[in-house]
């Protein structure tokens, strides 16, 4: 439990230096441009995964300005909210029973196509105004380098616990990044800070003590279910319930987990 609060909370800490690089990029070098910033990420994703795919020998961040109208950034907050809810939810399912390496090697494919055709489109006269100099090239390294981080880890930690596990342990990076606006912005101090971050990491930490349990085979578990499925042959000699054995998400198993019918 503590080891899966521990993988969140680094996870929580990659969120924080992105937003503090885009801040950095944005309101002090006026480098508007994160549509480039999210195509370096998909770049490097596809220089280490998908190379690494196509030779292997068995085969997000998003930052959204809109003006002044709160109420349609409000529902385009909610909406982000819900597809980002759903990619993470397809994440689990696709690592679990896929492979990291090709799930990010696809991110990577598509993620830089796409995202170099919405550059070329939507933000080239941006990227041509930048003021390029050695401070703004390392704060772009330095998103990048926490971006690629997160999109590396995420996938490791999301198969150790779940995907609501890491959304809840995400809640502690915008306090990580007022912790340190106080240092580096100059923001003013509150008790309340403190009082959100502990309430998070309780709230983590009684959700990851408590373990979820599905059948381990759910083929096993329909043929019991569906009067129509295949017949299951039992001994004759004796009446017996069916049972099938069942284990936690939380646990890993180094052999293919195994089923039991009796």
């Amino acid at each position: 439990m503590l080891i899966s609060v521990a993988l969140g909370q680094v996870l929580s800490l990659l969120v924080c230096g992105i937003g503090l690089t885009s801040k950095y990029l944005a309101e002090d070098f006026h480098a508007n441009t994160p549509v480039f910033q999210s195509f370096l990420n998909y770049i490097l994703l596809f220089l280490v995964y998908t190379t690494t795919l196509a030779v292997r020998q068995d085969s997000i961040c998003f930052l959204c300005f809109l003006g002044e109208n709160k109420l349609v950034g409000d529902l385009l907050v909610l909406g982000g909210a819900t597809l980002y809810g759903i990619s993470n939810v397809w994440e689990e399912s696709i690592i679990r029973t896929l492979s990291r390496v090709e799930f990010l090697g696809m991110i990577g494919l598509f993620g830089a196509f796409f995202s170099g055709i919405q550059l070329a489109i939507m933000e080239h006269k941006e990227l041509l105004k930048v003021p390029w100099d050695w401070q703004i090239g390392l704060l772009y390294v330095g998103f990048s380098a926490c971006m690629f981080g997160l999109y590396s880890f995420m996938p490791v930690v999301i198969k150790k616990t779940s995907a609501t596990s890491v959304n809840l342990s995400l809640l502690t990076a915008d306090l990580y990044s007022l912790f340190c606006g106080l240092f580096l912005f100059h923001y003013k101090f509150s008790g309340l800070y403190l009082l959100s971050f502990f309430t998070i990491l309780i709230g983590l930490v009684l959700y990851s003590s408590t373990s979820t349990y599905i059948a381990q085979d759910p083929r096993v578990y329909k043929q019991f279910r569906n009067p129509s499925g295949p017949v299951v042959d039992l001994p004759s000699t004796a009446q017996v319930e069916p049972s099938v054995t069942y284990t936690s998400l939380g646990q890993e198993t180094e052999e293919e987990p195994h089923v039991r019918v009796a």
